[in-house]
């Protein structure tokens, strides 16, 4: 099976591997590049670790591997990297297109795990992991924040925001950003939000809420769409369907490395 890491992001991933994880004494029996491979098909098709077929050694060999680079930061770092200048290219191609950010969470069933899971209410309390993403009008994701299942919507926007790279977000201009109703937060992290990163929370309103959603509200929620469609992007990567690893830091190294591999599809 071909390897579905761009040219681009590949290179990126060897640089930061050679950096962060030198090969010290004996060279390993696989290099690199056959570890990605391996790491490619598992992350495509969502294949369980001692099941892996077609490939020769152990699956265990993979597996170390797969955990060192991530206890390293590879996957996590690798995407920031990526971000950061898919920032700089948009501020110069479209501004705009980061002045409106969308935020919604997901959540991924786990049975087996072991930390960051909670109760899932909207799955009659099965556990779960909520992932809370940021993304902007090209549906490229800037953040990704991991969280129990039970922690509310309005709790992550902050940690959401402050996980951005910092010019993503143009304190020159107020920015927007667009949410659903359960992003509702309170009066204090709106004003901590306005203040810091001058950055507008837009969300419908309420049946209770007299208050009336200007012209210029209305239109921006109409783009709440975007971040749906980057969810059914990320539900192509079988690995990231169903949370099967026990530990979440296990888990997520594929889910920075799927970010990463959207992010360079957009970096020209």
């Amino acid at each position: 099976m071909a390897c579905i890491f761009p040219p681009y992001l590949q290179q990126m991933l060897l640089e930061i591997i050679n950096i962060r994880c030198p090969c010290r004494g004996r060279k390993h029996k696989y290099s690199n590049e056959d570890v990605l491979d391996v790491l490619a098909y598992v992350l495509q098709s969502g294949t369980v670790w001692k099941h892996l077929r077609g490939f020769p050694g152990h699956y265990t060999t993979y597996y170390k591997r797969m955990k060192e680079w991530g206890n390293a930061e590879v996957f996590r770092l690798a995407f920031g990297v990526l971000t950061k200048r898919y920032s700089a290219q948009q501020l110069q191609i479209s501004p705009d297109s980061l002045k409106r950010l969308y935020i919604d969470s997901t959540m991924v069933k786990c049975t087996s795990a072991i930390d960051g899971v909670g109760p899932n209410h909207y799955d009659r309390m099965r556990r779960a992991t909520k992932i809370s993403i940021i993304c902007d009008d090209n549906m490229v994701p800037l953040s990704s924040t991991f969280y129990d299942a039970n922690v509310a919507d309005n709790n992550t926007i902050e940690e959401s925001l402050y996980d951005m790279p910092k010019f993503s977000v143009d304190c020159r201009h107020t920015n927007y950003l667009i949410a659903d109703k359960g992003y509702k937060s309170k009066i204090h992290i709106r004003r901590t939000m306005l203040r810091t990163l001058r950055v507008h929370l837009v969300t419908p309103r309420k049946i209770n809420e007299k208050k009336r959603l200007s012209a210029l509200h209305s239109k921006l929620l109409t783009g709440r769409s975007k971040i749906e469609n980057l969810f059914c992007r990320l539900d192509k990567f079988g690995k990231l369907q169903f949370r099967r690893e026990r530990l979440l830091a296990n888990y997520k190294h594929f889910h920075f490395l799927a970010l990463a591999v959207l992010v360079s599809e957009r970096l020209k």
